[in-house]
């Protein structure tokens, strides 16, 4: 499966729009990633995660995978309720999916303590954007596996996260679903 993912001028709009309405309501609401709120001046952060979604949605869909996204939600998901940026399909089995989108040159994914241990989703993606409208995807993994890599010093969150190097990701979708989602006999 190709894990190079293009979004045409539409789609980036798109997300730009939703990143910008995201921005505004978490901000009215005091509610946008509360340990980095006085940092952000922009919706820039907001957008990047829109566009990595938007990217996974397209990913699924041009491979065949049964995806609901929830992209296009403006409401602020840093609650207990959140159920993630959307639900797939494996098995016939629905799994909450959470979509880390980064820009940075030796990628990690970051999951804040709190979000792992209050919201766990069921599957974790990692993707780069490379590009104005380029995107790739890293890696996926699962709670389990991220509770070895908790770190207490991180200044990227509120200092506790799990942070994953991409390079500890399972990076080939059919490997993760035989490791994790194995059909049963």
């Amino acid at each position: 499966m190709n894990k190079l993912i293009v979004l045409d001028d539409r789609k980036l709009e798109e997300a730009e729009i939703i990143g910008e309405k995201r921005f505004q309501n978490n901000k009215k609401h005091q509610k946008t990633m509360s340990w980095n709120l006085k940092k952000m001046k922009d919706a820039s952060r907001d957008i990047l995660g829109v566009q990595g979604e938007i990217a996974f949605d397209q990913w699924c869909t041009e491979n065949n995978l049964f995806y609901n996204s929830d992209h296009e939600n403006t409401q602020c998901r840093t609650t207990i309720e959140d159920q993630g940026d959307g639900t797939i399909f494996i098995n016939q089995k629905p799994y909450s999916v959470e979509i880390k989108t980064t820009t940075a040159s030796n990628p990690h994914l970051i999951i804040p303590q709190y979000q792992l241990e209050q919201s766990p989703k069921d599957i974790y993606v990692l993707i780069k954007k490379t590009a104005n409208s380029k995107f790739k995807i890293l890696g996926f993994t699962v709670p389990e596996q991220l509770e070895d890599f908790f770190d207490d010093t991180c200044t990227i969150t509120c200092n506790t996260c799990y942070r994953m190097c991409n390079t500890h990701l399972i990076q080939d979708w059919e490997d993760f679903i035989n490791t994790f989602f194995p059909i049963s006999p």
